[in-house]
């Protein structure tokens, strides 16, 4: 088994109180170990044999790390690897973008659930103005900008077409995503939680598919105003989305490797050696693959 992406997080910590937040990060941390940009280029390189193309950096919020530029320069200097990416609440972006553009980074993806300020405020603790300068500052450093807007009833729904408006001003893809269900009852999600069927109704009407769904956990995707709309849909739990499709595998900010479904409760760790590294790789996508032959026949 071959796995064409890898998600790295590189910590745990955070700088917003969303509170919508499953924990990506925090939840699967058990030591207080952090990996070096050095272990990390180690790591990486040994999964470009089982077919790691693309990286994803997150966290917790990566770039509270003062050494992620190193990170990524490291990982994109990697024969093999053809992009390396990242995921960022967006709050420090204005003041990274230009490094980490020189490092070799090809996109950010920021979370940008609204344009309200108040309401920026409300779902994040944060302000709403250091994002906007980020996402400016991202363009103008040449990076690919897509923003990721969780859709929560109630409070932002309205804001679907702002988003694609913004987008389409600024040049930037967007993906609308389904409000996880956490693993404990919520009242957050049983107040906020709605299904995206209407807006990929709209999306339709008012744009062109450019990829259609063939089951019911590939992300449409269509171009409305000239943006590159994406619909994350199929969300049902922290375990993040349920097909076997996203069974993807991510690197934790500890030094372990596990499924990208958030639930997963085995990790395999990564120990400092190449061969234990190969073998890691192998005992952790032979798990994986043991979770998707369950999840094809549920």
């Amino acid at each position: 088994m071959q796995i064409p992406s890898l998600r790295v997080s590189v910590t745990h910590r955070c700088n917003l109180r969303c509170t919508y937040c499953h924990g990506e990060g925090a939840r699967e941390v058990r030591s207080d170990r952090r990996l070096s940009p050095a272990e990390i280029e180690r790591i990486v390189r040994a999964g470009t044999a089982f077919g790691v193309r693309k990286v994803k950096l997150t966290g917790g919020e990566p770039l509270l790390r003062r050494d992620v530029a190193e990170v990524v320069r490291r990982l994109a200097a990697l024969q093999g690897i053809a992009g390396v990416t990242l995921t960022t609440n967006g709050v420090l972006l204005a003041e990274h973008a230009e490094e980490l553009s020189a490092a070799g980074l090809t996109r950010v993806n920021v979370s940008l659930d609204t344009l309200d300020e108040r309401l920026y405020f409300r779902l994040t603790g944060g302000e709403l103005r250091r994002v906007l300068a980020g996402v400016e500052a991202a363009l103008e450093a040449g990076l690919r900008v897509e923003l990721n807007t969780v859709l929560m009833r109630g409070l932002n729904e309205g804001e679907v077409w702002s988003m694609v408006e913004f987008a389409s001003q600024h040049a930037c893809s967007l993906q609308l995503i389904e409000l996880a269900e956490p693993a404990e009852s919520s009242d957050f999600y049983r107040r906020h939680h709605m299904s995206l069927d209407g807006v990929e109704r709209e999306l339709k009407r008012r744009g062109e598919v450019l990829r259609r769904r063939r089951s019911p956990h590939d992300r449409p995707v269509y171009l409305v105003q000239g943006v590159r709309v994406s619909l994350c849909t199929s969300v049902r739990s922290t375990a993040g989305c349920s097909g076997v499709r996203c069974s993807g595998l991510r690197l934790t900010a500890d030094g372990c490797l596990r499924g990208f479904r958030y639930s997963d409760s085995e990790r395999v760790e990564v120990p400092g050696d190449e061969e234990g590294i190969k073998r890691a790789f192998e005992a952790a996508l032979s798990m994986l693959a043991e979770r998707g032959d369950e999840l094809a026949g549920a």
